[in-house]
């Protein structure tokens, strides 16, 4: 179950996320995913929203209005599967959370599997904190600990879910399946300096404190933002700051887009920044190294120690003078310079890819008689 599925895009990682797990298991697992039929803030119309599961690519999906999705219309597909492992896509979800609540308490045959999807990082419940917690506490009363495995993408997120649900919370550390792109294309840093940002466009992502950091430069810039907007009033700030930015640093500015035409974006720019107020993996980091952008991050990822590997800083946000710097020092860079860290970047990412067994740890995280994977109640 997942609030948004392929054709999506704009809810960001997330979707990614689910989308790659079902490509990897589809010739082992019959899968099937309940999702609506809606993006972050739109309708899909490349999809037709119904009562029933159609088989797309060896995937069986339905994709149904939000209207529909009661918790009657999901217990009657959930009776009509039996499945043997239940996967939430997400704690705090716009059209399941509630029937999370109702399975804890009604539904114990399968393997109940929750994601936590970077949702309870401290920087991810303080936006509506008091409806979280709230929630948080009545999954403490249905004995969430006891009935679910959580899914987690760090060991951080471990720490996370054990600080909510209690120390004896079963959890399981895979990261996320990221794109891969084997094929390395050097290219020039001969023209104009490229900064990119592509992300949401939430205070979470922390938007603004890039615009701040950008003011005292004196070297030309290029500022590529790509990201749909989340927060309309956020935005207008991010406007106004654009406004105030001295005529060295041109800001762009456009609309999320489908994956495929944003990593025909990413290769146009130099250095991918993302001084977020916390990441549970980050796809868009992934992708910029992969396309061999080095990059510029908060220390609220896991991606660290990136300076001694020569791809990237990874800063604490209460140095905004290193956040400058950082960008500095990249608009600065030899060709030669910036052509070693481009690679190490690209480097970096299929090393991290070749490193995983994702077939094998998601498929027994779902195989209901698993007899080797063990989950971490410590």
């Amino acid at each position: 179950m997942t609030d948004w599925f392929s054709p999506a895009y704009r809810a960001g990682g997330p979707v990614q996320s689910v989308f790659r797990i079902s490509q990897q298991l589809k010739y082992d697992f019959e899968i099937y995913i309940l999702t609506s039929n809606r993006d972050l803030g739109v309708v899909l119309n490349e999809v037709s929203p119904g009562n029933h599961f159609v088989n797309l690519d060896g995937i069986q999906i339905c994709y149904t209005s939000p209207e529909k999705l009661t918790y009657a219309f999901i217990k009657a597909q959930y009776d009509y599967i039996r499945p043997d492992s239940l996967f939430l896509n997400g704690i705090f979800n716009k059209y399941f959370s509630f029937f999370l609540l109702r399975f804890l308490t009604e539904i114990s045959n399968p393997t109940l599997i929750v994601s936590a999807r970077g949702m309870l990082r401290s920087s991810a419940i303080s936006q509506k904190v008091f409806k979280k917690r709230i929630f948080i506490l009545f999954l403490r009363l249905f004995s969430i600990s006891k009935k679910v495995i959580f899914h987690c993408t760090s060991e951080d997120e471990v720490c996370d879910a054990k600080q909510y649900f209690g120390k004896n919370a079963k959890t399981v550390v895979i990261p996320n399946i990221p794109f891969v792109l084997s094929k390395y294309t050097p290219r020039t840093k001969k023209q104009l300096f490229k900064l990119l940002y592509a992300s949401r466009i939430h205070p979470i992502k922390n938007l603004i404190f890039i615009l701040n950091t950008l003011k005292t430069l004196k070297e030309q810039i290029i500022f590529t933002i790509i990201g749909d907007i989340e927060d309309e009033g956020y935005f207008n700030l991010i406007l106004e700051l654009c406004e105030q930015l001295p005529k060295n640093i041109v800001i762009d500015i456009k609309a999320g887009m489908p994956h495929e035409q944003l990593m025909s974006e990413m290769i146009k720019h130099h250095v991918f920044i993302l001084p977020t107020l916390g990441e549970n993996f980050g796809h868009s980091i992934y992708e910029a190294l992969i396309n061999g952008l080095p990059v510029i991050l908060s220390d609220q990822t896991p991606w660290r120690n990136l300076e001694n590997q020569k791809i990237g800083f990874d800063l604490p946000l209460y140095e905004p003078k290193k956040f400058t710097n950082a960008i500095s020092f990249f608009a600065n860079q030899s060709e030669n310079e910036w052509r070693e860290w481009s690679y190490n970047a690209h480097q970096f990412a299929i090393n991290f890819y070749n490193a995983q067994n994702f077939k094998s740890e998601y498929s027994n995280l779902f195989n209901p008689h698993r007899t080797t994977y063990a989950v971490n109640t410590k």
